[in-house]
C-alpha cells in the first residue's frame, strides 16, 4: 500500500457499497474513512483528499462540488448502473465531479478510484506522490467480501439490530431476553442502547447511566482508552452493555456516522454485538430536516440480521409494512425477522397473522412472542426476564437469528 492512503469522506448512503467499503477498508486498509456525512455543512471538515457521494445525495449540487474542488478536494460519484441509460452518470458528469464510479464495483476498484482522484489532491513534490503512482500501477489484490459468510470473510462479531415497527411493542425487553439466550449459550454478547429517541435499557436493568454510548464514541473517536471501559457487566446474565444517551434530549450531540463507528469497533472484539434502535427512521435531512433518526439508519445499514418486533394485531401488521416501505433502501439484502410480540392466539390466529404479512411482504422468518404475565413482574424489580413463556418463544427466535452453524472466523478476546 502507499505511504500515503487517501483519507476519505463519505456522503451516507443506503446502497450497500458503502457498507462493504467501510468494512473493507477496517479489515484491509487502503484508505481512512474519516467520516460519513448527511449534510453539507459536515463536509467543512479538513484534512481529507477526496469526497464521495451517490449521484442521488441531496445536497450534490454543483456549487457544492466546485466549493470542494476549491479546497483541493476531489470527488468522486457513484451511480446505478441499472438505471435507464445511465441517468445517474450523466447527472454526475453535468455536476463536473473528477471521476465516476459503479454502485456494484468490488471495494478494491473503489479504492483504486478513490486514490487516483486523490491525487489531483497532491503536489507533485508530496512525498506520498511517487509511492501512490506506483501502487495505482500494480494490479489490486482482490479479498472475499466481507459479508459472504466464508471463512476467509470480515474478522468481526455477528450484529444483530432489533428495531420495533412502532413505540412500545417490547422492542428494549426482546432485546435484553435476546441478550439474555446468546449469553446462556456461550456467546458472550454486549447489548448496546442505540435508541436516541427514548433509550432504556440501564434504566430496565437498574444500571449506571455512565460510562455510554458518548464514551465508547469518544475512545474510538480520539483513540484515548480502552473501549472495554465503556461496557457495563451483567454478572448475573453474562453479557455486557453500552448504555446510551442518559438524556434523550441529547440527540444531537450523537453523530451517526460515530455511532456506527463505535459498534464495528465493538464487532470486532466481541462475538455477538444486540443492538436496539429506535422504531423512528425517517431521512429527514433529504427534506431539509435536521438529522434525526440518523443513529437508526445508520446502524440498520451495518446489520447482519435486522429483528423486527411489532404487535400481533391488524395495526401491528400495517406497521411492519410501513417500516419495511422505509427501512429497504438500507437493510437491502439483509435477513429480516419479524417478532410479533405479546402473542396470545393459537395456531389459526398465527396462520392468519402471516397471510396477511406475506401477502406483501415475504420475510426471512416470522417467530410469535408469546405473552408472558411474570415479565411485568421483573421489569418492576430491574431482574432479567426468567423462565417463561416469553424466554421459551425467544429460544426459538434466537437460533433463527443467530444460527449455531454460522460460519466465521473466531474473535480472540485477548484483543
Amino acid at each position: 500500500m502507499p505511504e500515503r492512503e487517501p483519507v476519505i469522506v463519505m456522503a451516507h448512503s443506503p446502497r450497500s457499497w458503502a457498507r462493504t467499503l467501510k468494512q473493507h477498508v477496517i479489515d484491509h486498509g487502503g484508505g481512512r474513512i474519516m467520516a460519513s456525512i448527511m449534510a453539507a455543512e459536515d463536509a467543512s471538515l479538513d484534512g481529507y483528499d477526496v469526497f464521495v457521494a451517490d449521484d442521488t445525495t441531496s445536497f450534490l449540487t454543483p456549487g457544492f462540488v466546485a466549493d470542494l474542488q476549491r479546497r483541493g478536494i476531489s470527488v468522486v460519484g457513484v451511480y446505478n448502473p441499472a438505471e435507464a441509460e445511465a441517468s445517474g452518470k450523466q447527472r454526475l458528469l453535468a455536476l463536473q465531479v473528477d471521476d465516476v464510479i459503479e454502485a456494484d464495483a468490488s471495494p478494491n476498484e473503489f479504492l483504486r478510484v478513490l486514490a487516483r482522484a486523490s491525487v489531483g489532491s497532491l503536489t507533485y513534490d508530496d512525498p506520498g506522490f511517487s509511492a501512490l503512482m506506483a501502487d495505482l500501477a500494480r494490479p489490486a489484490l482482490e479479498y472475499e467480501d466481507p459479508f459472504d459468510g466464508s471463512p476467509l470473510g470480515s474478522e468481526r462479531g455477528r450484529l444483530v439490530v432489533v428495531a420495533g415497527a412502532s413505540g412500545g411493542v417490547g422492542t428494549t425487553e426482546v432485546a435484553i431476553g435476546l441478550a439474555t439466550l446468546l449469553a446462556r449459550s456461550g456467546n458472550g454478547p454486549v447489548l448496546v442502547d442505540a435508541d436516541d429517541v427514548g433509550p432504556s435499557v440501564v434504566q430496565r436493568l437498574g444500571l449506571p447511566v455512565h460510562p455510554n454510548l458518548r464514551s465508547a464514541i469518544d475512545v474510538v473517536h480520539n483513540r484515548n482508552g480502552d473501549l472495554r471501559d465503556s461496557l457495563i457487566p451483567v454478572t448475573v446474565g453474562g453479557f455486557e452493555v453500552l448504555g446510551g444517551l442518559a438524556n434523550r434530549r441529547d440527540w444531537y450531540e450523537l453523530r451517526p456516522a460515530d455511532v456506527a463507528e463505535a459498534v464495528l469497533e465493538l464487532a470486532r472484539i466481541r462475538d455477538h454485538i444486540v443492538v436496539n434502535v429506535s422504531s423512528r427512521l425517517e431521512d429527514l435531512p433529504a427534506i431539509g430536516g435536521p438529522a434525526r433518526y440518523g443513529v437508526t439508519r445508520s446502524v440498520l445499514a451495518l446489520a447482519d440480521v435486522v429483528l423486527l418486533v411489532a404487535r400481533p394485531t391488524p395495526v401491528g401488521v400495517a406497521r411492519v409494512l410501513d417500516w419495511i416501505a422505509e427501512a429497504t433502501p438500507l437493510i437491502e439484502a439483509t435477513p429480516l425477522i419479524v417478532a410479533f410480540n405479546g402473542f396470545e392466539g393459537g395456531a389459526f390466529k398465527a396462520a392468519e397473522i402471516e397471510a396477511e404479512l406475506c401477502h406483501v411482504y415475504q420475510p426471512r422468518a416470522i417467530r410469535f412472542i408469546s405473552r408472558d404475565k411474570s415479565l411485568a413482574h421483573a421489569t418492576w424489580q430491574g431482574m432479567l426476564p426468567n423462565r417463561g413463556p416469553f424466554l421459551k418463544s425467544l429460544a426459538d427466535l434466537s437460533a433463527a437469528v443467530v444460527p449455531s452453524t454460522r460460519a466465521r472466523r473466531r474473535i480472540r478476546r485477548t484483543q
